[in-house]
């Protein structure tokens, strides 16, 4: 829960600079804005995170169930190819339209993320702790 809320509370500052930005007619800045700071997220914070995690515990390997990590990167990945693809097609202008697109694409994409996780599709995530 706690880490839900620190993700809301450093994704609301970027969506409200992006939006601004928007506004103001600079379309590509609030993009590359948005692009800029998930690479960020995925890359540095999390990669720092298992860093830490793997010195501070004797070198022990991280353990991670990968196949829904693969499935939601390429997932994110597939999202970066769409959103440049219907901006390319759309003139390379952010509207109303597009707003509904990108926010459509976000709706699916979370859908199947979470079916992904819960085990859907496939088992990918062993059953739960039973204590």
């Amino acid at each position: 829960m706690g880490i839900t809320f620190l993700a809301a509370g450093t994704s609301i500052p970027d969506a409200m600079a992006s939006t601004l930005v928007a506004m103001d007619g600079l379309g590509d800045m609030a993009i590359s804005n948005i692009i800029g700071s998930n690479i960020f997220e995925i890359y540095i914070c999390l990669g720092g995170l298992w860093f830490i995690r793997s010195i501070t515990d004797d070198l022990d390997p991280v353990d991670i169930y990968s196949s829904g990590l693969t499935f939601t990167s390429m997932m994110l990945f597939g999202t970066v190819v769409f959103a440049f693809g219907t901006i390319h097609l759309n003139g390379w202008k952010l509207d109303k339209k597009m707003g509904v697109i990108c926010t459509l694409c976000y709706a699916v994409v979370i859908s199947f993320a979470i079916m992904y996780e819960l085990n859907v599709f496939a088992d990918v995530n062993p059953p739960p702790c039973k204590y």
